[in-house]
């Protein structure tokens, strides 16, 4: 495995200093990031034994049991996150990205909207929140999202992609030709 050493390296510390939260942390973070969810829950279940409040750790954990399947309560895990702290943007999106699994694409919509509330490179947020749209078929709306995420980030491709979908939904298939051309 690629991450053989770094798993190396926190058996050590681990014998060194076994009451660390960030060592699971990291650990789990690790794990998580070659698809290893179930060892990564595990860590991150040892950070959160250790110290309660971590919610790096229960964010993360959330992620992993997202990626088990595990939905519901991951979304319970991560509303837990931004009770604690409303600007963990990355909880919003990702309860926004549950939300769109499980079919509520309006709360998804509300979520995402959470998440550009505070952050200052909004680019993400608002393509999720123009996708969303896109699936109800609101495409005016999306296209409002879709221009957002490119002011942006004029760069975004797939912002660019989603709006010259919406643009020829609602019979703008000229400007849409334009955009998939600024895509490329």
């Amino acid at each position: 495995k690629k991450y053989d050493k770094a798993i190396e390296y926190y058996k050590i510390a681990e014998k060194i200093n076994p009451d660390n939260a960030q060592l699971y942390l990291c650990w789990g973070i690790t794990l998580q990031k070659y698809g290893e969810h179930f060892e990564a829950i595990n860590k991150f279940n040892k950070s959160i034994e250790i110290k309660a409040d971590q919610l790096q750790a229960i964010y993360y954990l959330a992620i992993s049991l997202a990626e088990t399947g595990e939905l519901d309560k991951s979304e319970e895990m991560l509303l837990s996150v931004v009770e604690k702290d409303a600007r963990y943007i990355d909880a919003y999106l990702k309860l926004g990205t549950i939300a769109s699994i499980k079919g509520d694409i309006l709360i998804a919509i509300e979520r995402y909207k959470e998440a550009a509330k505070f952050n200052l490179k909004k680019t993400d947020a608002n393509y999720l929140i123009a996708s969303a749209y896109s699936t109800l078929d609101d495409f005016h709306s999306a296209i409002e999202y879709y221009e957002k995420s490119i002011n942006e980030d004029s760069e975004h491709l797939d912002s660019y992609i989603g709006y010259a979908v919406a643009l020829n939904e609602v019979g703008d298939g000229k400007e849409a030709i334009r955009k998939i051309r600024r895509a490329y």
